[in-house]
């Protein structure tokens, strides 16, 4: 556990933007013609050489013209990534960058622009938990829809008082991500513990705007050599399960957890360790 914290800051401009960190997708996906953001990264970090990718793809205004080739699209990401300590407003310049579409390949299978850099660090192994993560070989489509369908039943959507046992599933599903967040940040297990179940009291509580998923609206993307899932919902709009459901303009999926009354969403990457699925970072 380091006192240390690795901080990216990046904008870009003109894409659609999926980044990557040691190739654990980063919890942001990004649609819009241009954008900034900046936040620690130590949680993905492994002990050595890691990597960062940009996986870039035409936005959705650029799409909405007919324009699906990233390649024949001007875009830029410029940005830095910095060392210092916890809390600290600025640290130790680690690298800057400033791309544009030469500065990649382009992926046919992924249909985008990847570019990528290397830089070191020593603050936090994400690898000894990469290691036991189990490939999702045997798993269908009707797997996953029922993998989602499990996890929204977490959230109590019918009865107004608490079910504890609710709270215990939320805690168990989120058990990794939270050690992780824990050793990696280096949080008092117990006050971050406690804290987290208070925020899972809470949570549960919550009704949901989608309870219900059509097989043909679930997305399934998959990673680190499918043993990573992200679980997200492409809404048939046309259906009335989905009347409660407001997408921003080209915006076309959405993650699987939607609450209501301004609860906020929880994107849900799942991975499976000793047969067992759990939310990963």
């Amino acid at each position: 556990m380091s006192s240390k914290v690795i901080q990216l800051t990046y904008s870009y401009s003109q894409l659609a933007l999926e980044v990557l960190i040691n190739g654990i997708p980063f919890f942001l996906e990004h649609d819009s013609e241009s954008g900034t953001f900046s936040t620690s990264i130590n949680d993905y970090l492994i002990k050595g050489v890691n990597e960062l990718s940009f996986v870039c793809r035409p936005h959705w205004v650029n799409r909405k013209k007919g324009i699906t080739d990233i390649r024949k699209v001007d875009f830029a990401i410029e940005g830095n990534l910095q060392i210092g300590n916890k809390g600290a407003s600025a640290g130790k310049l680690i690298s800057e960058f400033s791309y544009s579409p030469t500065d990649g390949e382009y992926d046919e299978e992924l249909n985008a622009i990847v570019i990528k850099q290397s830089f070191e660090a020593d603050v936090y192994d994400i690898q000894p938990w990469l290691n036991k993560l189990e490939i999702f070989e045997e798993e269908t489509d009707e797997d996953f829809l029922d993998i989602a369908n499990k996890i929204l039943s977490i959230f109590e959507t019918n009865l107004s008082d608490l079910i504890e046992s609710d709270v215990d599933k939320f805690m168990r599903f989120f058990s990794i991500n939270n050690l992780i967040t824990i050793d990696a940040n280096g949080y008092n297990k117990e006050f971050f513990l406690k804290e987290s179940r208070g925020a899972a009291e809470s949570l549960v509580k919550n009704k949901l705007k989608k309870t219900e998923i059509l097989p043909r609206e679930l997305v399934v993307k998959k990673y680190l050599d499918d043993k990573y899932i992200k679980l997200i919902i492409k809404p048939d709009m046309s259906e009335d399960i989905n009347k409660k459901i407001e997408l921003d303009e080209g915006e076309e999926t959405i993650p699987l957890i939607n609450l209501e009354g301004g609860g906020g969403t929880i994107n849900i990457n799942i991975v499976k360790i000793n047969g067992e699925y759990f939310q990963f970072i």
